[in-house]
């Protein structure tokens, strides 16, 4: 699971999480089927609007919380994204190094199938926060909402 989905149901919950990616792809199909983007305004936006209802009965204290939540997840996309590079280097390095080394075949073949199950995991983790536009579009909208709801200036 991608951080930004993890983050929204934990704000929002299963159901309602959900709800918003059920209404987040018709949108996105009423755009396909060639809605002038003129007339896809992010305030008239259903999902946008439900969010904002979600968050009217807050205090600033909760929303400044949930802000800072959110800054934090996306600190955790950014991070995960940064360091695929220097993992791939390690993998196909240690690699190298492990089968350079000349032990015993056996101990070399299972070093490497654990690393690579390790790699695979960090591969998954990599292509899951990606390629989550739906998420992504979701997270941007509730950035969105708490912004509006608690103007900072």
């Amino acid at each position: 699971m991608n951080v930004f989905r993890k983050r929204l149901r934990a704000e929002f919950g299963k159901k309602v999480y959900r709800h918003f990616v059920c209404l987040c792809r018709e949108e996105l199909e009423q755009k396909n089927n060639k809605v002038p983007e003129e007339q896809i305004v992010r305030n008239e936006k259903v999902v946008y609007l439900e969010m904002c209802r979600q968050i009217q009965s807050l205090t600033k204290e909760e929303i400044e919380k949930k802000k800072e939540r959110l800054a934090g997840t996306l600190m955790d996309a950014f991070r995960i994204a940064r360091q695929f590079g220097f993992v791939f280097v390690f993998y196909v390095v240690a690699s190298m190094i492990l089968a350079a080394m000349g032990l015993d075949s056996r101990v070399t073949n299972i070093s490497l199938v654990l690393m690579g199950v390790c790699f695979l995991y960090k591969v998954y983790e990599f292509v899951c926060n990606r390629f989550c536009f739906v998420d992504a579009y979701l997270m941007m909208l509730y950035k969105s909402a708490l912004e509006q709801d608690n103007p900072s200036d």
